[in-house]
């Protein structure tokens, strides 16, 4: 067996002084050794390899003649050797660790059997990289034996190890609780947006993520963190909707949603400006209606460079109009860009305003 040490043996039966040597092939590995009559002569081999594998020769030089006898060391990896212990204890509703170690020169993998069944990851159970077998929720089902199974080139290895539960253990229920936040959100396309979920329980509950009713499994779309946030990566305008974080132990279950819209939806809000400052709507001779702003009997100090301000949840964005001046001639007041209009876009939606003199 590999990574063992194996002793080669030779026995002398003779009345006479020896020599001994020991060869591998035509290589003498150990010797000369002298000895007086009959003996036993062992040469151990540390810790075999692959490398070791051949004919090995024990040769007795003497007065009364020369003998060699020859063997042969087949290598071969050993199977997986099991060093896990054969119980583990856990208490009710709460996750169960059962670990498969093993010494092995070569890969192991692992697999677990239970009532001749293979335990695969899904709903209640995950099997790591490692081997380790995780139980979500152990319940009183959930006890009895486990089979680990470790195989490798040298061959296949099985442990049992028998889950139990504390002596009148007593499950005390926590009833779930799911929080989400936020629970409206606006998105703009093409940018990642997550939401995050609060859960509360004992035991502690597993968190599940909906899509319209659809379970979310994470791929390159979703994400979700060890803190149990939902990213959504490149989202599109097919991506509104409702998205429901559910808790659910032993105790039951408690969901939360947030309603996901595209940025834009909800209209802004317009403010006006002159020259930088914020023109208020309770004045005399200003009036704003949606997205018409007018100024009522128009003087010279109105002049000056107005800009409309379109805010929402999404962001903002500023529409600026040209100067405003006026210029007398024989008396007669004329102004200019009289009925100048600019405009704004926010969200993909179009605003439009003017300036008006009376």
């Amino acid at each position: 067996m590999l990574r063992q040490d194996v002793n080669l043996t030779c026995n002398i039966e003779s009345v006479s002084p020896f020599t001994l040597y020991w060869m591998k092939g035509n290589e003498i590995i150990g010797g000369p050794f002298f000895y007086q009559f009959t003996d036993t002569a062992v040469w151990t081999l540390p810790e075999v390899t692959p490398r070791d594998h051949g004919e090995y020769y024990c040769v007795v030089v003497s007065d009364n003649g020369n003998h060699t006898v020859k063997t042969f060391l087949d290598t071969r990896e050993s199977p997986p050797v099991i060093i896990t212990p054969s119980e583990a204890t856990v208490q009710l509703g709460y996750p169960a660790f059962l670990h498969c170690q093993t010494l092995s020169s070569s890969k192991v993998d692992i697999k677990w059997m239970r009532h001749g069944v293979t335990v695969l990851s899904g709903f209640g159970t995950k099997v790591y990289s490692n081997g380790t077998l995780r139980i979500h929720q152990a319940s009183r089902e959930d006890g009895g034996d486990y089979e680990c199974q470790a195989q490798s080139v040298g061959g296949i290895t099985s442990h049992k190890i028998h889950l139990k539960f504390p002596k009148n253990a007593a499950l005390v229920l926590q009833l779930p609780k799911a929080s989400v936040s936020p629970s409206v959100l606006y998105f703009v396309p093409h940018t990642s947006f997550n939401i995050s979920c609060y859960i509360d329980g004992d035991p502690r509950p597993q968190p599940h993520w909906f899509y319209n009713g659809r379970e979310i499994y994470p791929d390159a779309k979703y994400f979700i963190t060890f803190k149990n946030d939902l990213i959504v990566r490149d989202p599109l305008t097919n991506d509104t909707g409702v998205y429901e974080c559910r808790a659910i132990s032993a105790a039951g279950s408690h969901s939360d949603s947030a309603t996901v819209y595209v940025a834009g939806t909800p209209q802004p809000t317009l403010r006006w400006f002159r020259n930088g400052r914020e023109i208020l709507q309770n004045s005399d001779f200003v009036e704003i209606s949606g997205t018409h702003f007018r100024v009522v009997g128009a003087q010279d100090t109105d002049a000056g460079t107005y800009s409309c301000v379109a805010e929402n949840i999404a962001g903002r964005d500023i529409g600026i109009t040209h100067t405003i001046y006026y210029q007398h001639s024989g008396g007669a007041e004329q102004c200019s860009d009289y009925n100048n209009e600019s405009k704004i876009n926010i969200s993909g939606v179009e605003h439009q305003f003017k300036i008006k003199f009376f």
